[in-house]
């Protein structure tokens, strides 16, 4: 166990971790938190999803490509409820929608961004 927090807390930006605590997570006792979730899988080069919840498959894929940060607000947002998903994925795309026509209009903010499905413009706060 102290080899592998070696290996573990090696570059690691973050608190480190105990060999105790390692022998927690594997005996079930711990879960690690998201952010040592995510790291542990960089490490040993497999799927986060696969190995907090243990479904999916162990290959990274596409995971290897994506920021740390867009990986997890990916995996907050599989916690999600189906109805508090549609919602997040709603609001980012009313985001990016405004990013866009800023980026079109020189910078210039948006006068309105539709903020509901239901057509209503709402003015930008």
């Amino acid at each position: 166990m102290a080899a592998f927090a070696r290996w573990y807390n090696s570059g690691s930006g973050e608190r480190p971790v105990t060999s105790h605590a390692i022998r927690k997570w594997l005996l079930g006792e711990a879960c690690p938190t998201q952010q040592r979730v995510l790291r542990l899988a960089q490490l040993l080069q497999v799927d986060p999803t696969w190995l907090r919840f243990g479904t999916g498959s162990p290959e990274a894929g596409v995971t290897d490509e994506l920021p740390s940060d867009d990986l997890a607000l990916i995996l907050a947002a599989r916690q999600l409820q189906a109805g508090e998903r549609a919602l997040l994925l709603h609001l980012a795309q009313v985001l990016a929608r405004n990013h866009t026509v800023q980026a079109e209009t020189g910078g210039r903010r948006a006068s309105t961004l539709s903020c509901d499905s239901a057509g209503t413009e709402d003015s930008p706060g």
